[in-house]
């Protein structure tokens, strides 16, 4: 996957979970754009795990 930085630590978390072999590249973001990135997404990154977690439960 090539992905901007912020979303490609998401991704990995998300597949290593689903117990996905991943691999990504992530393009470069600015340290300001990326600060405001990761204070935004953090909430949504963790509500992404639950979720993943919860539905991987499901299927076991």
């Amino acid at each position: 996957m090539l992905l901007s930085d912020f979303h490609l630590f998401r991704l990995k978390i998300i597949a290593n979970i689903l117990g996905v072999d991943n691999d990504g590249l992530a393009s470069n973001t600015l340290i300001k754009v990326r600060v405001n990135y990761l204070i935004r997404e953090y909430s949504t990154m963790i509500i992404d795990i639950i979720r993943t977690t919860i539905e991987v439960k499901k299927l076991s």
